[in-house]
């Protein structure tokens, strides 16, 4: 698995012309969307919050959204996937949830595809801008992928600076994980 890292904003995502998909978790208990999943629900027109208040989706743990958009790359497949509440959602539930995440894209059948685990900051003690938090939470994404979908191509979205020392030191403990050096 190839791994690749950038800056999580509208001008990245806009960027994404050759990723097949954006993997979006997003939280049952948190409107409006925050992170990625509220910079495609920007970029889609409301798109994903027409979806919630109508409550074709919600974003229960492990729910599935697969919305087609008319833009070309990521956001032409936004996958929605659900991780619940917080409350209740702790370093082995984010890690299951993970997994879950990582089935979702090998079933999808994708090369490429970008995410960010933004959502899962308050599951992991202290928080994925803690010290440990982000690699515990790449490491159980990672590892499902490589399971799953050992050739996949993803893109982690976040603030770069922080996300590339963690992701180097992960890539070196996880064998099948190449770090590449730039976005593109």
């Amino acid at each position: 698995m190839r791994l690749w890292l950038g800056d999580e904003s509208l001008a990245a995502i806009d960027a994404l012309t050759d990723v097949e998909l954006m993997l979006l978790f997003v939280a049952e208990d948190e409107r409006p969307l925050q992170g990625l999943p509220g910079l495609a629900d920007w970029r889609s027109c409301g798109a994903l919050s027409r979806h919630l208040r109508a409550e074709h989706y919600r974003g229960a743990p492990g729910e599935k959204l697969l919305y087609l958009g008319k833009r070309p790359g990521a956001m032409g497949r936004l996958l929605c996937f659900g991780i619940g509440g917080r409350e209740g959602r702790n370093a082995e539930r984010s890690r299951q949830l993970l997994e879950g995440a990582a089935q979702a894209l090998a079933d999808a059948k994708v090369s490429s595809a970008v995410t960010s685990l933004g959502p899962f900051a308050s599951s992991v003690e202290g928080g994925p801008e803690g010290e440990e938090g982000l690699p515990l939470l790449m490491k159980a994404l990672l590892s499902a992928i490589g399971r799953a979908s050992p050739a996949l191509r993803l893109g982690l979205l976040g603030r770069e600076y922080q996300l590339r020392p963690r992701a180097e030191r992960v890539a070196r403990e996880l064998s099948g994980v190449e770090l590449e050096r730039s976005m593109r």
